[in-house]
């Protein structure tokens, strides 16, 4: 069972990786991972609220195991319209987490993480690498937007995707 529509998932972050860097050759356009801080942004916006719509939890607003009286599924980014982040990105709470390009630091202070933005650290097979947003299994703890994930580079899950992103300035045009 997979429906036209439902997001990416399965893919551990080397693959993720790899595929952010063909999209690149194929477009030649950067696409990359989003960093750490970059996710929480586009999906919190200036106001650091809870979730894409605001501070209170409402299930029929983005894709978790509380949204459907049905057994949860992965859905399509069009079908929870009011998960959309202030700056209209979809499916930040629900549906699958994303895979983000940094490294997981179990207490980030904010002059680390902004340092990630650029600094990426390789690190090898074993350093966890950050998901973060809700997916279609968690419960309205697992969807808030603050909620921070880890998992090994290697790791496949039925709950985490690719999103990709790119600079709208390049450096050496700023």
């Amino acid at each position: 069972l997979w429906l036209p529509g439902w997001p990416v998932v399965m893919v551990d972050w080397l693959g993720a990786r790899e595929y952010a860097k063909w999209m690149s050759e194929k477009t030649g356009l950067p696409w990359r991972l989003p960093f750490e801080l970059e996710w929480e942004k586009a999906a919190r916006g200036t106001d650091g609220r809870h979730y894409p719509w605001g501070n209170t939890f409402v299930p029929t607003r983005c894709n978790n195991r509380h949204s459907v009286e049905k057994r949860p599924l992965p859905a399509g980014s069009k079908e929870y319209p009011q998960d959309r982040s202030p700056y209209g990105l979809l499916g930040m709470a629900g549906n699958v987490s994303d895979w983000c390009l940094d490294t997981y630091s179990k207490a980030p202070n904010v002059n680390e993480l902004r340092q990630a933005i650029t600094e990426v650290v390789e690190g090898e097979p074993q350093t966890e690498r950050i998901m973060r947003g809700g997916s279609w299994v968690g419960s309205h703890e697992t969807v808030s937007l603050g909620r921070r994930l880890s998992n090994l580079p290697i790791s496949r899950l039925s709950s985490c995707g690719i999103r990709l992103c790119r600079n709208i300035i390049d450096k050496k045009d700023a």
